[in-house]
C-alpha cells in the first residue's frame, strides 16, 4: 500500500482508547451508574464467544457497542471502518449489542457488587445469556472497570487494516460532530475544510496534509471531559473553570497517545492552544518548539473559534476576525507568515 493514501489503523484500539470519552456524552441510567460502554462490549464480545460468530463479526460487536449509545456515532455509521460493510443489516450483531445494552442500563452497582443480579437475570435469561449469568467471575468482571478492556480484548483477534486516509479523515470528521453535539457548539463550515485549504496554501504533502486534517478534527476532543455547566455558562468563568477548561488539550494528548500510530496526531491536536511567547498551554512551548504545522493548527483552531457562536458570544464577523488574529500576531503569540496565508485562503 502506498503509505502516502494509506496507513496502518486498527477500529478496536481507536475505540478503545476513546470510550471513556464518549461515555461522558450518554446520560446515567435509571440507578444513577454511570454509563460504561466497555461494560457493553464486555457483555456483547462474552455473548458473541459462546455463538458461532465469526472473529471478524465478533471485533465489529466490539467496536460497534463502544458507539452504540452515541447518535451521532450511529447516524454516520458508514465512516467507520468495520470488517462487515452491511453492519445495519446484520441482526445477529444488532441483537447482540442490544442485549448487551439493556442489561448496562438495568445495571444497578454498589460498593462493586452488582446488587440486582436476580433481577438482570430473570429480564434478560435466553439462549443467548444463560450460560454467561451463570458463570460467576463474569459478574465480578463487570465491576472491575480497570480490568475489563483486558478481559475483552482476551476474546478479540487482530484486524489492523491499510486504511485510505480519506476514510480516516471522514471518521474523524464524525468524531469531531460527536464532540459538537456534546458542547452543544454549531460550524458554519467544518474545521477540516479550512485545513485542506490551509494545507494547499502551503502545498504540504498528502500524508502530511491528511495528518493535519485528522489532527484538526480531533483538536477539541478533550471537551467530552469538561462538564456543561461549564462549557454553556454564558458569564465569565472562575479562575478554576478556566484551569478545568485549559485542560482540553491535556485530555486530547493523553486520549490520541492511546491510539497506535497517532503520535504525530496526538502532538499537532494537542498543540493548538500553545502560543510562540510560551504563553499557551498545556506546556507553554515556546517558538523553538512550534514547527509550522503547529502554528498552523494554532490560527486554525483561533480562527475556526471565532467564526463560532458560544454561549457568552455571537458569531464574530470577518472583520473583526482579521482584526483579533493580527493583534495575537503583534503580540508575538502566533505567526504573522501563518496568519497571512491563512486569511488570503480564507
Amino acid at each position: 500500500m502506498d503509505k502516502m493514501t494509506h496507513t496502518k489503523f486498527n477500529l478496536n484500539n481507536f475505540l478503545m482508547s476513546l470510550s471513556s470519552s464518549l461515555d461522558n456524552t450518554i446520560q446515567n441510567n435509571k440507578f444513577n451508574i454511570k454509563y460504561s460502554s466497555k461494560r457493553v462490549a464486555y457483555i456483547a464480545v462474552n455473548i458473541a464467544s459462546k455463538q458461532n460468530i465469526s472473529p471478524q463479526e465478533i471485533s465489529d460487536i466490539f467496536s460497534y457497542s463502544i458507539i452504540y449509545a452515541n447518535q451521532t456515532a450511529k447516524n454516520n455509521l458508514d465512516t467507520f471502518p468495520f470488517n462487515a460493510e452491511d453492519l445495519q443489516d446484520n441482526k445477529t450483531i444488532n441483537n447482540i449489542v442490544k442485549i448487551a445494552y439493556e442489561i448496562e442500563q438495568s445495571l444497578d452497582i454498589q460498593d462493586n457488587i452488582i446488587i440486582n443480579k436476580e433481577n438482570i437475570i430473570s429480564l434478560f435469561s435466553s439462549s443467548y445469556t444463560d450460560e454467561l449469568f451463570n458463570t460467576i467471575n463474569f459478574w465480578f468482571d463487570l465491576t472491575s472497570s480497570y480490568q475489563l478492556p483486558f478481559f475483552t480484548f482476551n476474546h478479540l483477534h487482530d484486524f489492523t487494516q491499510e486504511l485510505e486516509f480519506t476514510k480516516l479523515i471522514a471518521l474523524s470528521h464524525t468524531i469531531n460532530d460527536i464532540i459538537y453535539s456534546y458542547s452543544k457548539r454549531e460550524y458554519t463550515i467544518p474545521i477540516d475544510s479550512r485545513c485542506k485549504k490551509i494545507c494547499d496554501f502551503y502545498a504540504f504533502d498528502s500524508k502530511d496534509s491528511a495528518r493535519m486534517i485528522i489532527a484538526s478534527n480531533l483538536i477539541n476532543l478533550g471537551l467530552l471531559h469538561i462538564p456543561q455547566h461549564i462549557l454553556q455558562k454564558n458569564k465569565k468563568l472562575t479562575n478554576n473553570e478556566m484551569d478545568i477548561m485549559k485542560s482540553v488539550p491535556y485530555h486530547t494528548n493523553s486520549i490520541l497517545y492511546q491510539v497506535f500510530g497517532f503520535d504525530d496526531i496526538a502532538l499537532l491536536a494537542s498543540s493548538a492552544y500553545e502560543r510562540l511567547d510560551g504563553s499557551g498551554y498545556p506546556n507553554k512551548l515556546k517558538a523553538n518548539n512550534l514547527s509550522l504545522k503547529n502554528r498552523v493548527i494554532a490560527v486554525l483552531n483561533i480562527y475556526q473559534a471565532l467564526c463560532e457562536k458560544r454561549p457568552y458570544r455571537n458569531i464574530i464577523n470577518s472583520y473583526n476576525i482579521i482584526e483579533i488574529i493580527n493583534s495575537k500576531e503583534n503580540e508575538g503569540k502566533v505567526d504573522n507568515t501563518v496568519t497571512i496565508g491563512f486569511i488570503e485562503d480564507n
